[in-house]
């Protein structure tokens, strides 16, 4: 019973590799087989290494959106916004900040929006040394290259 139980998962596991395409990357496969005494059987292939899976993943509107909830949050915002045209804005995305609101220049309390970023400038006197507040704590940076809104008027 032992021997037949070893020959299933590695039939099965041949026929995963044999019938996946060539060009693919092996996907995690794992599988344990306990035979009733201390032999345990795992047979495990790489994990196909994605770009955001180690953070959580990347924002996608609805789900894994750390800084924009983060802003929205901290200037007592509502995540579903509706701006001074009438649109609605989905505040969790970064980038609907720089649709949301009116453009201004760097200053404390602005918002520094950058493509899939959005801080909120909490001190400093010029954007090269800026102390910056987002999902990751309070911390300086450079935020030259951002695009800044006014959120309060």
């Amino acid at each position: 019973m032992k021997s037949l139980s070893l020959m299933a998962v590695a039939a099965v596991a041949t026929f995963i590799v044999a019938t996946s395409p060539a060009s693919a990357a092996p996907v995690c496969l794992q599988q344990s087989v306990d035979t009733g005494d201390d032999l345990t059987t795992t047979i495990s292939a790489k994990r196909k290494y994605r770009r955001h899976a180690r953070r959580g993943g990347k924002c996608d509107g609805f789900q894994r959106c750390r800084c924009g909830t983060t802003a929205a949050r901290k200037h007592g915002l509502s995540l579903r916004y509706v701006g001074a045209d009438g649109r609605v804005y989905n505040l969790k995305k970064a980038s609907e900040y720089g649709r949301a609101f009116p453009h201004t220049s760097f200053r404390v309390g602005a918002l520094g929006v950058a493509p899939h970023h959005v801080l909120t400038v909490v001190g400093g006197s010029n954007c090269r040394l800026a102390t910056v507040y987002d999902d990751a704590g309070t911390y300086q940076r450079n935020v030259c290259n951002m695009t800044f809104v006014s959120v309060g008027g």
